[in-house]
């Protein structure tokens, strides 16, 4: 009976966890049939460690293309990492993109 009664006061919380709250960008894009997303390489920004890793942030305009009219800005995030380090050759990276 205690684990029931257990399970039964956990039961609303575990609905409220799985929850996903998505960014607007991500929200405009889900609810599009259709967009463009524009980069504007000339104003990225990299930071860079000493490693030699990467993460480089790019302004973007998303275009939903159904209605010329409606227009998000974001960002993409993309990110150069080490994947493996060897003594006597090149090191292996692996690139993501957010």
């Amino acid at each position: 009976m205690k684990r029931f009664t257990l399970l039964l006061f956990f039961l609303p919380f575990l609905g409220i966890a799985q929850e996903i709250n998505y960014s607007e960008p991500s929200q405009f894009i889900e609810k599009a049939c259709s967009v463009q997303i524009n980069l504007v390489e000339s104003e990225k920004t990299i930071f860079k460690s000493g490693l030699g890793e990467t993460v480089s942030f790019y302004p973007a305009e998303i275009i939903e293309l159904n209605q010329n009219q409606k227009k998000m800005s974001g960002i993409e995030v993309e990110s150069t990492f080490i994947t493996k380090q060897y003594q006597n050759k090149q090191d292996q990276f692996t690139k993501e993109t957010a």
